[in-house]
């Protein structure tokens, strides 16, 4: 079950970060118990090398060896409780922190991240323009939602057949309905 989240739509994020953590009451409480059997056979070790048991301090060392193995292994079950970022990018699961609570089954998505370094835009240009065109030729692109910034980039395809497409905002929905 999803504990905490602490991304947000929009945010950017980098390879390794954590987005969210899962409860783990269960994997803290493995790991205490671990530690404190690791300690405890460290101490018996050490008591029994005081004492010149030399046959007990070996059981001992065996017992503290294997207790560090499982305290090793419950770090790195705890470590998996935390749901980290994959790339770097930027979040773009609308409403990601209403995870919490939530139970994920093995192979369910939390989050979705965008690669921003590259990105393909798809612009249609009027017929007199497209012999303007070159595959790999440098581009610049000016966008609605970035109006100072211009992006810079080659041309990819140049397709001689396009159709307009129209767009239509519906509420939150964004449909598709062919040509006019």
């Amino acid at each position: 079950m999803i504990a905490s989240v602490l991304v947000r739509e929009g945010d950017r994020v980098h390879q390794g970060q954590v987005a969210a953590r899962l409860a783990d009451w269960e994997s803290r409480g493995a790991l205490a118990d671990a530690e404190a059997k690791y300690q405890t056979a460290v101490l018996q070790m050490n008591h029994a090398l005081a004492n010149n048991d030399g046959g007990e301090a070996g059981v001992q060392r065996v017992q503290s060896d294997y207790w560090k193995s499982e305290v090793g292994r419950a770090e790195a079950l705890l470590d998996r409780t935390q749901i980290r970022s994959p790339m770097d990018g930027v979040v773009a699961t609308p409403n990601v922190e209403n995870m919490v609570g939530r139970r994920l089954q093995f192979g369910d998505t939390f989050a979705e991240v965008v690669d921003t370094s590259r990105a393909v835009v798809d612009v249609a240009i009027e017929d007199d323009d497209a012999g303007l065109l070159a595959k790999q030729a440098p581009a610049s692109i000016k966008l609605n939602s970035f109006p100072m910034r211009t992006l810079h980039g080659e041309v990819a395809i140049v397709s001689p057949r396009s159709a307009l497409v129209w767009r239509v905002r519906r509420g939150s929905e964004l449909g598709d309905f062919g040509e006019p």
